[in-house]
């Protein structure tokens, strides 16, 4: 028996298939591992993510996966319930994971508060994955049940920065003025609902209205970036979900998979958005594993805009 509460659409051990990974509240953690044929085995324990560094399971609700370090692997971030911190799975290859939640500093920015949605994403198009989390407890009375914890129904949402190296900092209280109010926050889809290249954000909140954040990190000329917009054909889907991009630019590549579930009962924009920070980049080039095996490499590319990749049309590889 399992609750799960997140389910996210991966290729964990880089096979070519689609696995699936479920935050599971309070139980393991499930790894459904695609063995092809409409068949799925749990592979969670082995592959590291089941449980925490304690290793106790916790109360897992919101869930991502990106490469938050830069070495070419998927890490994936859950969020959990109030004092439990919420933890980091870090990819070190052929489908092996370890909880760097420790290594990478959220201990403390995370233990207190419970979290919903979450999103591994570059808000500030610096070229690195940055987190955010919709906060709010699930117990209305929590505070006078639990007096003296700190602890509250009503919780201010955060948002982490990435230093680069896959370290993060808490930088709510400069992020703007949603960041000093309290909610009971819960889902949270991310898009750029005005294509200007930087990801907004868009709040549901319990017994309250929803909150359309804009992101301005363009309006304030911080980032250059590039995105991109996957079309399947053929034998692969329509929308390329499951599908693997490769970014190269400036002698550096990223990576990362074409969805749109994610974070906590919603949908979010399938596009791939990288970003550049403020220089201007020459010579882009993004290879596509699509998720029907194909691969092409799309060269080119310029940034600053939204261009379509149409399997079939990019350059074949190996």
């Amino acid at each position: 028996m399992a609750k799960g509460l997140g389910v996210l659409p991966t290729d964990y051990d880089g096979d070519g298939d689609v696995d699936f990974l479920v935050a599971n509240d309070s139980v393991p953690n499930f790894l459904w591992r695609n063995l092809g044929g409409g068949r799925f085995e749990d592979a969670a324990l082995e592959a590291g993510v089941a449980l925490n560094t304690h290793p106790r399971s916790e109360a897992c609700i919101g869930i991502d996966g990106g490469d938050v370090d830069g070495d070419g692997h998927i890490d994936y971030f859950m969020t959990n319930y109030a004092e439990e911190t919420d933890t980091l799975y870090r990819g070190e290859g052929d489908g092996f994971f370890f909880d760097g939640t420790y290594k990478a500093g959220l201990v403390e920015a995370t233990y207190k508060p419970l979290g919903f949605g979450t999103r591994l994403f570059d808000y500030d198009l610096d070229g690195d994955l940055d987190i955010y989390v919709t906060r709010g407890h699930i117990v209305q009375l929590i505070a006078e049940l639990q007096p003296g914890k700190g602890l509250s129904y009503e919780q201010p949402d955060q948002l982490l920065e990435n230093d680069g190296r896959g370290r993060f900092k808490d930088i709510s209280a400069r992020s703007g003025a949603w960041f000093s109010k309290r909610f009971v926050g819960r889902g949270a889809a991310f898009g750029d609902y005005d294509n200007d290249g930087d990801i907004d954000v868009y709040i549901v909140n319990l017994s309250q209205k929803g909150v359309l954040l804009r992101n301005n990190t363009i309006e304030s000329g911080r980032g250059g970036w590039v995105g991109l917009a996957l079309r399947g054909g053929g034998p692969c889907n329509r929308d390329a979900y499951g599908s693997r991009v490769e970014l190269t630019a400036a002698g550096r590549t990223r990576v990362a998979e074409v969805r749109s579930a994610a974070s906590y009962l919603v949908a979010n924009d399938p596009r791939v958005v990288f970003g550049l920070a403020a220089a201007p980049v020459a010579g882009l080039q993004a290879r596509v594993r699509w998720a029907d095996g194909l691969v092409e490499v799309f060269e080119n590319l310029e940034t600053g805009r939204y261009q379509d990749l149409q399997r079939g049309k990019g350059r074949a590889a190996r």
